[in-house]
């Protein structure tokens, strides 16, 4: 099997208490956070105001969500050290500043 290494990808941490504990005391909040991780922005190429490591979000029922669980989960996303979140008028902008559940792979070279 050929490895492909310059393709962008994800990497869950299976090892992380933190993970199990988020998916027993709010197993909606995963789901968010894997869509942040998939959205994250990897390089710096495209100048809109979107970061590395930062995504638009706001789309809750895209995940399955109401609009009350999408504000608990964000919540409690910032609260454990996986997010902060800003508005914009663009939107709500989440930015991944963990890496213990997820690795979103970001271009090494845009110098972060």
């Amino acid at each position: 099997m050929i490895m492909v290494t310059n393709r962008p990808f994800i990497k869950l941490n299976r090892n992380s208490s933190k993970l199990y504990e988020m998916l027993r005391k709010r197993s909606t909040s995963f789901s968010l956070l894997t869509l942040i991780a998939l959205r994250s922005r990897r390089t710096n190429e495209i100048n809109d105001g979107i970061e590395v490591g930062e995504a638009l979000i706001g789309d809750y029922k895209e995940y399955g969500a109401t609009q009350q669980i999408y504000r608990s989960d964000k919540k409690y996303l910032a609260k454990i050290g996986e997010i902060t979140i800003r508005s914009t008028s663009k939107g709500t902008i989440a930015k991944l500043i963990s890496n213990e559940i997820f690795n979103v792979n970001l271009d090494e070279s845009t110098n972060i």
